[in-house]
């Protein structure tokens, strides 16, 4: 049966049986069976990487620094202009470069994290969740190793952390959200098509090149319709207000995205929770 029709006709059974929070509840109760499998696997992979590279955990950094360098060399020779910047631009890109590659690496491991699997998947029962959940977790762990030189940069160019700090947490919470709700569907459409998750960096990757990850916002109605496609452009916004005091978003609009970063997980979680038992079959 072709993949599209299996989706729907699974989308229609799930309408036919009014199914409501109780599949929410067997949802939720099936991924806290997982945690350990998730947890497991998280380490599987961090030890994994430490172990097939010299430099292990730390490699995490190379692709954001090579960015930093690059983007940096590039402000210098006036290639682009940063004019109105409040903090100096190297701490500008850096902030939105490791998020970014918070952002994309959970959808880009998650889109992969199926497809690695593929054998396991199809002889062992678990939570298929877990997979993405993990790829999610060595993303964050990614994360998590760049703050210090994030840190180390902004003492370094006379940042001073912002008194609005504290409302990181509650930022990264809908953009993780987010991230986590994209990587289901990524993780669905990539394992009967592989070539999904190869293509997940080749569309990823012009976005941050021509929305506001590394560069200002542009003032040019064309390039803020480009920025509106990037899902990221208003979460880096709020970031660079927690961080460093950067201009703040509009509450109302970040509200907005933060109810629709929501209900993308949640659908998405369904559309995985719905789907996957009958994809597994044929991986």
């Amino acid at each position: 049966m072709p993949y599209s029709r299996l989706v729907i006709r699974v989308y229609r059974r799930d309408r036919q049986q009014h199914l409501g929070l109780g599949s929410y509840r067997e949802m939720l109760t099936d991924a806290w069976a997982g945690r350990h499998i998730v947890a497991q696997l998280a380490r599987r992979d961090l030890l994994l990487r430490s172990e097939s590279s010299m430099l292990g955990l730390a490699w995490s950094l190379a692709q954001p620094l090579l960015w930093l360098v690059l983007f940096s060399y590039l402000h210098r020779s006036r290639v682009f202009s940063t004019a109105g910047l409040s903090v100096p631009y190297p701490v500008f890109a850096f902030v939105g470069l490791i998020h970014w590659h918070l952002f994309a690496g959970i959808i880009i491991g998650g889109g992969r994290s199926l497809v690695a699997a593929k054998s396991l998947i199809a002889k062992v029962h678990f939570p298929r969740e877990a997979l993405v959940l993990a790829a999610a977790i060595d993303a964050v762990v990614n994360w998590l190793f760049a703050l210090p030189l994030m840190a180390a940069l902004m003492w370094w160019q006379g940042v001073a952390a912002s008194p609005q700090l504290w409302m990181l947490p509650l930022v990264l919470i809908p953009l993780l959200a987010l991230a986590l709700g994209l990587a289901l569907i990524a993780a669905v459409a990539a394992l009967p098509m592989g070539d999904v998750s190869q293509a997940l960096p080749l569309l990823l990757t012009p976005l941050m090149f021509i929305s506001a990850v590394v560069f200002p916002n542009a003032s040019s109605e064309s390039w803020q319709r480009i920025d509106a496609l990037n899902p990221m452009v208003p979460w880096l916004a709020a970031i660079r207000h927690a961080l460093y005091g950067g201009p703040a978003p509009e509450a109302g609009l970040l509200l907005a995205h933060a109810a629709g970063a929501c209900a993308i997980l949640l659908l998405a979680w369904r559309l995985f929770f719905l789907v996957m038992p009958r994809v597994a079959e044929h991986a």
